[in-house]
């Protein structure tokens, strides 16, 4: 199972059991603050290459009229 299926199988059963609004919405906070702290991590480990910015010397200038 996905983990967006997983997910919305764990929120819809968070709604049908009636749980209060306030503590579903912190659930899902911390869910997306830890799949975010998840994709930084693995940014940092190498995994995925990172473009470098071009410097601002690199970007063409348009002409003032």
């Amino acid at each position: 199972m996905s983990y967006i299926n997983a997910f919305e199988e764990q929120l819809a059963n968070k709604i049908a059991s009636g749980e209060d609004k306030d503590a579903i919405v912190r659930w899902v906070s911390n869910k997306i603050l830890e799949s975010f702290k998840n994709g930084v991590a693995y940014g940092r480990n190498g995994k995925r290459e990172r473009k470098a910015l071009p410097s601002p010397s690199d970007i063409p200038t348009v002409p003032q009229a």
